[in-house]
């Protein structure tokens, strides 16, 4: 999962939704709901900035994949707990260019009135109105994903390099996402460490200890 990602919401009232809206939402109802059964809101879930793990999501493949996803409907979660019901889903999307940065921007919708996993929906739109409820990560994978290291170019398992080291010319090494396919989106508190460094760790039978020690202190995790 990516880092922790700010979602400056765009909240979109009632009166303020488009038929053309209205229809993308509905495209995933069994039912057709009304402007007055649903709360919309917009926010930024996933961009090519430098996260706190060392990842960047390429936004030639993960970023256009992503966007794609949001429109054909991916599930809003709480804190990516996939045991639980989603809370709402995306109906719209689109790429966002802006100083040399891609960013994607989802439209989500929830219904109004709805008790799921014993919270009511129209508290968790007032936490949104609010401020309360801000932040953004994404869940990803897809068979082609791979991560490419800044370094070498190469597939995280192939390359010496961790996510956070520094290379040979003093740059701070990083990995790109590429060809990740959006899961879900999840409203959270804190970001989560991308399994794939974990799991490079532990398979790492060279690995010292004092390099062990740096990447838990590195990415908070217990390896």
């Amino acid at each position: 999962m990516n880092g922790i990602v700010q979602m400056p919401a765009r909240l979109v009232s009632d009166t303020d939704l488009t038929d053309d809206d209205l229809a993308k939402i509905n495209r995933h109802a069994l039912k057709p709901l009304t402007r007055d059964e649903v709360f919309a809101f917009d926010g930024i879930c996933s961009s090519d900035a430098l996260d706190s793990y060392f990842t960047r999501m390429d936004p030639h493949s993960t970023l256009r994949n992503f966007a794609e996803d949001l429109i054909t409907g991916t599930a809003l979660l709480d804190g990516h707990d996939t045991d639980k019901t989603p809370y709402g889903r995306s109906f719209d999307s689109e790429i966002i260019e802006k100083e040399g940065a891609t960013m994607v921007r989802g439209r989500w919708y929830i219904v109004r009135g709805l008790t799921l996993n014993g919270a009511n929906t129209d508290d968790t739109i007032k936490a949104i109105e609010s401020g309360v409820i801000r932040d953004m990560s994404v869940g990803f994978g897809g068979n082609g994903l791979w991560y490419k290291c800044s370094a070498d170019g190469r597939d995280i398992w192939d390359t010496p390099y961790y996510p956070g080291d520094v290379d040979e010319d003093g740059n701070t090494v990083f990995f790109w996402i590429v060809d990740a396919r959006l899961r879900e989106v999840s409203t959270v508190y804190k970001g989560a460490c991308p399994d794939a460094y974990i799991e490079k760790a532990r398979a790492d039978n060279e690995i010292q200890y004092e390099k062990i020690k740096q990447l838990e202190n590195r990415y908070q995790v217990r390896i």
